[in-house]
């Protein structure tokens, strides 16, 4: 019998110790992951917040220099943006001349 029982024993304990350790290293393993992913996630927000800034500088320059129209919401984030084109083509050749003007003002039906 106690043969028997130590033909069952030693595998099972085996195989508990290899869990045990299996476990511990698994653990420390993604304890160590999780502890990097929380400073990587913080320093990608810190750079969200610095390209924000940055890409609302670039925005109201933009928008003082009347080359495109902001629109804010009432907490003061960026709605949409309405870009202003004037552009001016003019062909000549031999035989003709052609002027085109373009200037892409807001649609009053439809506000586009």
């Amino acid at each position: 019998m106690s043969e028997i029982l130590m033909q069952i024993a030693i595998p099972f304990f085996s195989i508990l110790l290899g869990a045990l350790i299996t476990w511990f290293f698994s653990y420390r393993y993604y304890v160590k992951g999780g502890k990097e992913l929380k400073v990587e996630a913080n320093k990608l927000r810190e750079e969200r917040k610095e390209i924000n800034r940055l890409t609302n500088i670039i925005v109201r320059g933009l928008s003082n220099a009347k080359i495109l129209d902001v629109n804010y919401s009432d907490e003061g984030k960026i709605l949409g943006l309405n870009f202003k084109i004037i552009t001016k083509i003019e062909v000549k050749s031999n035989t003709s001349n052609a002027d085109l003007e373009i200037d892409s003002k807001p649609n009053s039906k439809t506000g586009q």
